[in-house]
């Protein structure tokens, strides 16, 4: 890590706390004090003498168990190791935690300043006290901690990623980004899951999907839209809309032309002979042009940026 990406990242971070201040969520003075408790650093040696460390790179497992080899030369005998891991298996990684007992899953979920579920992950190996201890952090930093079993996808992305991967098959059978999001928030949701997918970051999404697919994989489909976008170093799914309520945004360039390209992420779906859900399109078959009801109630969402840097792969999906 660079010194110039800890000067944007504090940067960010005031910004996130600005926000709040604006909802009233928060006071200058508390922008002050919080900027006061945050410091960097670019050396592990930071936290020698931490009691907690949680790790949250993206979700790759074996950037995350080279970052616990180089970890375990300075952490201390007592400190505890997490990870914000939201899929990959915690007992499977604490083999290159450097005491399995003292490392567990602690997964925040984003934006994290608002969203106040966290969930708690025990490992076969993860301690009762590591467990206490991880449940009393959430607690004191004012979230609502859920403690659960290590499987694939945890409790909420078991939940979450079937939703989003459904999203990404609505594009290929001709829905609007835009349409997709309004529909949804028109529902409840508190945002569309094209822009939860640029929030989450597009790498972070596909490798989450890849790690529940391949554990459910009687219930997954091949949707490569994310992939062949990441593949590409595209970052967005959608783009900004436009201030006029009811008025969709544009779609994304490059996102367009990947779903018209024959037998690439197009319309569709190339699944298997049991592909029985109503109304979906036959393997090999054009998809229908769809177009759903647009929400004139509330403008268009605002897309955010994603992150880039994963290889194609799979999402995961209700049959």
């Amino acid at each position: 890590i660079a010194e110039g990406e800890l000067l944007v990242n504090n940067f960010l971070a005031m910004l996130m706390f600005e926000s709040r201040i604006k909802i009233g969520r928060a006071t200058p003075a508390d922008l002050g004090t919080m900027m006061a408790l945050l410091s960097t650093a670019t050396s592990h040696g930071a936290l020698a003498g931490c009691d907690v460390v949680i790790e949250a790179v993206t979700e790759n497992e074996e950037l995350k168990t080279e970052i616990y080899a180089q970890l375990a030369e300075v952490l201390g005998p007592d400190t505890i190791l997490a990870s914000n891991t939201s899929t990959i298996s915690i007992t499977r990684m604490a083999e290159a935690a450097p005491d399995p007992e003292r490392f567990a899953g602690m997964h925040f979920f984003n934006p994290v300043d608002r969203m106040q579920l966290v969930e708690v992950i025990r490992g076969e190996r993860s301690s009762d006290l590591t467990l206490a201890t991880l449940v009393a952090l959430a607690r004191r930093v004012g979230k609502t901690p859920i403690v659960v079993k290590d499987c694939p996808g945890f409790l909420v992305n078991r939940i979450l990623l079937p939703y989003m991967a459904e999203s990404l098959q609505l594009l290929r059978e001709g829905a609007s980004a835009d349409a997709i999001d309004r529909a949804a928030t028109k529902f409840g949701m508190p945002m569309g899951p094209i822009a939860l997918h640029d929030l989450v970051g597009l790498d972070t999404a596909l490798f989450a999907g890849q790690v529940v697919s391949a554990a459910y994989s009687d219930r997954a489909i091949e949707i490569p839209i994310l992939g062949d976008l990441v593949a590409a170093g595209q970052n967005p799914v959608g783009e900004v809309g436009t201030d006029e309520p009811g008025t969709p945004g544009d779609q994304h360039p490059h996102l367009t032309a990947l779903l018209g390209a024959p037998g690439g992420a197009g319309r569709g779906c190339p699944t298997g002979e049991d592909w029985h859900c109503p109304g979906r399109t036959a393997p090999g078959q054009p998809g229908p042009s769809r177009r759903l009801p647009p929400d004139r109630s509330r403008p268009s969402p605002v897309r955010r940026l994603g992150r880039r840097g994963s290889p194609p792969g799979r999402s995961w999906s209700h049959r």
